[in-house]
């Protein structure tokens, strides 16, 4: 049988010793690691997870805010920050989450206080580690798309049998790179080009002015070509001109056509060629 007989004082001292225990506010729009006062930094769940700065702390003014792929989706920010304060202090890290599901989506963005620890860590996790259950190696590039195309590079001509570490090898002497990464195929082959993003325009000027129509690759018909990126406008007008091309011919084409006689039969075989060419 119950007892019905409990101590009333005992009673409210448990309510209370539970309310006192629960008395204290989570943090809105704070750090997702830890829960911090002006003097030191508490867990909120009483668990030993890492710690990070302060809030009231800022990165450099030249801090990257880098973009990093292929990571397991059950990775909470706990294991990456793990991961990633190995090469420095680190300011900010979100996991990218699907809005529906809420499950992660295999990738993050991650902010460390200095420039520097951002390049190392790209350094040594970009195209190199492999995280486990994963089939390809992580991919960390910076986030932040800002006049990088005033250091960014189109390295073509170049040899397929180079990896990302030899053509970095191949560019440092010229400055600090901050990117550098080889087009691959769907099975993963060098396209024989690359794509170098510098940390300073000046680098990227003296690459091209040292490196370009400098040497015939192995395998390539014509010089290293070494160019500044196309932006993304210039690829649209570049698009655009191509097409705008592609209708000026088949309008004179027309004309041409409209030109023969009546009765020849070359039009309709000329016709069947335009039609398979712009079909392909």
């Amino acid at each position: 049988m119950e007892d019905n007989n409990t101590n009333p004082d005992m009673f409210n001292q448990s309510v209370s010793f539970i309310e006192n225990q629960l008395d204290f506010d989570v943090p809105k729009n704070e750090s997702p690691f830890k829960y911090e006062n002006e003097k030191s930094t508490i867990d909120i769940f009483g668990l030993d997870l890492p710690k990070i700065p302060s809030a009231s702390c800022k990165p450099d003014v030249d801090s990257i805010k880098m973009f990093v792929g292929q990571i397991p989706q059950n990775f909470t920010e706990y294991d990456l920050l793990q991961m990633f304060e190995k090469y420095g202090k680190v300011y900010d890290i979100r996991v990218l989450k699907d809005k529906t599901t809420g499950k992660s989506k295999g990738c993050c963005f991650v902010t460390f206080f200095t420039r520097s620890a951002a390049l190392n860590a790209q350094n040594a996790l970009h195209n190199i580690k492999v995280m486990p259950g994963m089939h390809h190696p992580i991919q960390m590039k910076p986030a932040d798309t800002d006049n990088r195309n005033d250091r960014k590079l189109f390295v073509g001509m170049l040899s397929k049998k180079y990896t990302e570490s030899e053509v970095r090898n191949l560019f440092s002497p010229y400055g600090t790179i901050e990117e550098c990464t080889v087009l691959r195929d769907a099975n993963g082959q060098s396209k024989g080009c690359a794509f170098i993003t510098y940390l300073s325009r000046q680098s990227a000027q003296n690459a091209v002015k040292s490196m370009h129509h400098c040497h015939i690759f192995e395998g390539c018909s014509s010089p290293i070509v070494v160019k500044f990126a196309d932006t993304q406008k210039e690829k649209e007008i570049r698009r655009f001109q191509i097409l705008q091309k592609e209708i000026s011919d088949h309008s004179q084409i027309t004309t041409i056509l409209q030109q023969l006689p009546s009765d020849s039969l070359a039009p309709l075989v000329v016709q069947k060629n335009i039609l398979q060419q712009f079909q392909n």
